[in-house]
């Protein structure tokens, strides 16, 4: 062992590593589990299978090797380039996927992970294992939420060694069902401008303007005059996920939640008695008030500020119970109890929120996020005042911030993340506030 290790350190000594580009003449893997490699001047190299997708027959790469006679071989570090890729067949058919995993980047280009998916050629059989989706293949306007996943891709499609990469997207049909529930009134969370509920068979909400009766976030306090009262609900919906790792391995969890509105029947309540029940409690006069402005709020306001007028009428709220306030089910929640966590301050319009975050530079982002799952968030740098950032934000088209780099540069716009599983939008996160 030790006379093994002396061989290795001499032969770090003399063998320099330098940095290679070659063109791949083929490609086997060896009964080690090593993808061996050998080039088109005769060179080989041996590298570790994590990197087969990279090594395939026809790529030009870059990577840093020492070099022994006719063997390259790869530093423990390793950066490998694809610097031109063997020209692929493009294969037409569908691609059946899962959750979307980490974002990562290559030399094409931000891409997120596909697990588990399965492609179906128009012709020839079917290929289960792993896919690439390129960030630039993904239509601006995707109002499906590719990235939410679970649903069928149809398009262009490419492979890279095993692993299926989509080239273009002509359309995406997210996995959904058809739904009816029962509920009771009682079990349902009032919001300034929305009700919800959390069923065994999902999540789902009802605008105010769809609702019978006139409401507001005191009803919960009086659920005990609401309960026996039943709603019917019928809704399409459609089915999401999540992972969490859990030792050394990924649990997977799905949901379903409210695919397009809902119908909400409430033809078994009697609006009035409804009405007359909450009012019979005689709620304070100034915090009823209170109240109806905030149903007509416009532009950002802090939390901070919220605070002092509910003060003003002798109530105190935490950030948590103005959150409930203004939530809807359109958020991904554990994003969005992540960002209240991280906040030193938060605002809202009765339309969005925009979490305050130090970065580690000792500055602040500004976080958007609105309520609803297949627009992406959106992060600003502290370059403007909030009062100013809120207002450009109020007349500017989030699809112009997007596209149109002076805006960006106006705005102080550090970048945006397409929802997908909460743990690979908080890994993205994470890496823009570093």
């Amino acid at each position: 062992m030790k006379k093994q290790f002396l061989l290795n350190r001499i032969f770090d000594t003399l063998y320099k590593p330098a940095k290679y580009e070659k063109e791949i003449k083929s490609v086997y893997i060896d009964k080690k589990n090593f993808v061996m490699v050998t080039f088109t001047d005769d060179d080989k190299a041996k590298f570790y299978t994590k990197y087969a997708d990279k090594l395939l027959k026809g790529n030009h790469i870059q990577f840093s090797a020492r070099k022994r006679g006719f063997w390259l071989n790869p530093v423990k570090e390793l950066e490998l380039k694809v610097l031109k890729e063997a020209p692929t067949e493009i294969l037409d058919g569908t691609l059946n996927i899962n959750y979307a995993s980490r974002f990562k980047t290559d030399e094409r280009g931000e891409y997120v992970y596909l697990p588990r998916s399965t492609f179906k050629p128009r012709t020839g059989k079917s290929i289960n294992g792993n896919s690439i989706l390129y960030l630039d293949t993904i239509p601006q306007n995707d109002d499906q939420g590719i990235l939410m996943g679970y649903g069928l891709l149809e398009g262009k499609f490419s492979r890279r060694g095993k692993t299926i990469l989509v080239e273009n997207i002509s359309s995406f049909n997210p996995e959904i069902r058809e739904n009816i529930v029962e509920i009771d009134l009682a079990d349902i969370e009032f919001h300034l401008t929305s009700i919800s509920v959390r069923t065994e068979t999902g999540v789902f909400d009802c605008s105010a303007e769809n609702v019978s009766f006139e409401f507001d976030p005191t009803f919960n306090q009086y659920k005990q005059y609401l309960k026996g009262k039943k709603v019917t609900i019928s809704s399409t919906q459609r089915k999401i996920g999540k992972v969490k790792k859990v030792n050394d391995s990924w649990e997977e969890t799905t949901h379903w939640v409210q695919h397009g509105d809902a119908k909400w029947d409430f033809s078994n309540i009697e609006a009035i008695s409804i009405m007359q029940l909450v009012k019979d409690q005689k709620i304070d006069e100034k915090y009823q008030n209170l109240l109806k402005e905030l149903k007509e709020l416009k532009n950002f306001v802090s939390f901070s500020t919220l605070k002092a007028k509910f003060k003003k009428t002798g109530k105190q709220v935490t950030n948590k119970e103005l959150s409930a306030l203004f939530f809807h089910t359109g958020y991904d929640e554990d994003i969005f109890h992540y960002l209240e966590g991280k906040a030193t301050e938060i605002f809202v319009d009765n339309l969005s929120f925009v979490f305050k975050i130090p970065d580690n530079n000792s500055e602040s982002k500004f976080v958007w996020e609105v309520p609803k799952r297949t627009l992406a968030t959106y992060i600003f740098s502290d370059k403007l005042e909030s009062k100013q950032l809120f207002a450009r934000l109020k007349e500017t088209q989030r699809m112009d911030i997007r596209n149109n780099k002076e805006i960006q540069d106006a705005l102080g716009f550090d970048g945006f993340i397409i929802h997908t599983t909460a743990e690979a939008w908080i890994d993205k996160f994470t890496n823009i506030i570093n």
